[in-house]
């Protein structure tokens, strides 16, 4: 049930936040004081759930109406300074979150113009639809006859999207790719950016003045609570919680099997250890940075090549299933869209395609990779010859990327032209590989697996998901849970697995001492990465 308080909030936010101002009994810090009277209204999920899911198109909300939007933070721009209350005959006044902007005001006069004292500032973001959100995730947002953004370049795919100037007026820490919940006062108003020639407008864009924020887990869905995170050595004893565990380690296993079955039979061909290694690393993620334990990449060679002829290059049924189960995904179809966007087509024809964000005129053109924590990468590698010098500079930021799970942004004045960006990115390659059965990434901590069909079967790599067989919705949203507990679980190396791994490579590098492409240390790192997201 809802509060009258938070009715009132709900119905004129802008009344609420003045009367708060006129209220205050301590003049103190008001913005703080607005986003925890806010955040205390719409503290509870039900509560929170009352406010209106901001839509692909703005227009569709009332000027000045509360609204939330779960984005991703694509841009970081200059902080401004605003009015922060206005003296009326009446009294002072509250002049931020665009209030100012809509008031008529009627100066005493004896009012002191140059008063600054009222000058306050605050932070300017642009922030966009979440990347490759899975349509399962969203609030029921429909992006069909979505407007199209006024500034498509700050967005890394090219789809529709909403993206909107979001300005806080507390301090924050959020940085390039982090997603959040914004809940504010949504108003449409000139872009606050100094790029803009002097004889050109800005443009009007949508505009959120925040009021508070809530944070945004790395998966949204719940996942399943594993048994090894329950059990401890004050349950050993304790004969129902033991079988209880027992049951449920049970039940996910099995769980896991169909899970396991359904991704093999729909787009590897039945090949169950492919599909074992493509969800083992869906849901591996940066454990560490010092020391390096991040997620490795994966190869999967011997895999068909797209039906000749075909264009647009159709999507491998492998990203529809990962869509269907994961937060969210994206696909590069390598080279094809890797030197220009022809599929789909470009927004503007002959562009380039930027894999690392890059600054223009201190606008943050959005890059390919700019991808927030979890988004998994599935990369279809067809035939390779000679490269364009932009599409090989691509090739190498992919590569480093994969090799280090950092991005470089690049910025004209920068020492050694850019900034470090750490990302989390798990990435699967799907190759033919030609005659040598390899991959043109190279990356050093690989997984390369070969394909092997099930029985030499002939079946459909590049079904459209609207052929993907689904299981019952009950089955395919305990898959979702079951992915989700993965992604956030946590895992340690026992001593005894740690001197198992050991031994077996030392018996393997003896027994391959001979061989060209013996055992390196770099296997046995390999190994002890993995085993932490078994």
């Amino acid at each position: 049930m809802v509060s009258m308080a938070s009715s009132n909030a709900l119905s004129d936010p802008t009344k609420v936040l003045q009367d708060l101002y006129t209220q205050q009994v301590s003049p103190g810090d008001f913005p703080a004081q607005a986003t925890a009277h806010f955040d205390q209204l719409f503290a509870t999920d039900d509560a929170l759930q009352q406010i209106p899911v901001l839509n692909a198109n703005p227009q569709d909300h009332a000027s000045r109406s509360l609204v939330q939007f779960r984005g991703m933070v694509q841009d970081t721009m200059s902080p401004e300074i605003y009015l922060a209350s206005v003296q009326d005959k009446g009294g002072r006044l509250l002049g931020g979150w665009g209030v100012a902007d809509t008031m008529t005001i009627e100066r005493p006069e004896d009012e002191v113009v140059d008063d600054y004292s009222n000058l306050k500032e605050r932070f300017v973001l642009w922030v966009v639809s979440v990347p490759g959100e899975s349509e399962w995730l969203r609030d029921n947002i429909s992006t069909e006859n979505a407007s199209a953004s006024a500034r498509p370049h700050k967005y890394p795919l090219n789809s529709t999207h909403l993206g909107l100037q979001v300005k806080m007026y507390t301090p924050h820490k959020l940085k390039a790719t982090e997603i959040a919940n914004f809940i504010g006062i949504l108003t449409s108003e000139e872009l606050s950016m100094p790029a803009f020639d002097s004889d050109a407008s800005p443009p009007l864009v949508p505009t959120l003045h925040v009021l508070f924020t809530r944070s945004v887990p790395r998966t949204i869905i719940s996942g399943y609570k594993f048994p090894m995170e329950i059990a401890s050595p004050t349950t050993a004893d304790n004969v129902d919680v033991v079988q209880a565990i027992e049951s449920s380690r049970l039940e996910i296993t099995k769980l896991r099997d169909e899970l396991i079955s359904w991704v093999a039979e729909e787009a590897l061909g039945g090949d169950r250890e492919a599909a074992e290694w493509v969800l083992l690393i869906a849901t591996s993620r940066v454990q560490s940075r010092h020391p390096e334990i991040i997620p490795p990449s994966m190869t999967i060679s011997a895999f068909p090549l797209p039906p000749s002829g075909s264009s647009p290059t159709p999507t491998p049924t492998l990203h529809h299933l990962l869509h269907l189960l994961l937060p969210s995904t994206t696909h590069l179809n390598f080279p094809v869209n890797l030197h220009s966007w022809d599929d789909p087509p470009p927004t503007k024809p002959g562009s380039l395609v930027h894999f690392a964000p890059h600054s223009e005129n201190e606008d943050l053109h959005s890059g390919v990779l700019q991808l927030p924590a979890g988004t998994v990468l599935t990369i279809l590698e067809s035939d390779v010859r000679a490269l364009p010098s932009k599409a090989a500079e691509n090739l190498h930021i992919l590569r480093n990327m994969l090799r280090t799970q950092t991005l470089q942004y690049k910025f004209p004045y920068a020492p050694g032209n850019g900034f470090e960006f750490q990302t989390d990115i798990p990435c699967i390659i799907l190759c033919n590989g030609g005659k040598s059965g390899k991959s043109v990434f190279l990356p050093d901590n690989d997984v390369h697996v070969r394909l092997n069909v099930k029985g030499g079967q002939v079946y459909d790599a590049y079904k459209p998901s609207k052929d993907v067989v689904l299981p019952p919705t009950n089955k395919l949203e305990s898959f979702r849970k079951l992915v989700g507990g993965t992604m956030i679980g946590t895992s340690k190396v026992t001593p005894d697995v740690a001197q198992y791994i050991q031994d077996d490579f030392v018996k393997e590098r003896l027994e391959g001492a001979s061989r060209s492409d013996g055992i390196t240390p770099q296997d046995l790192m390999l190994r002890m990465n993995l085993v932490r997201y078994e």
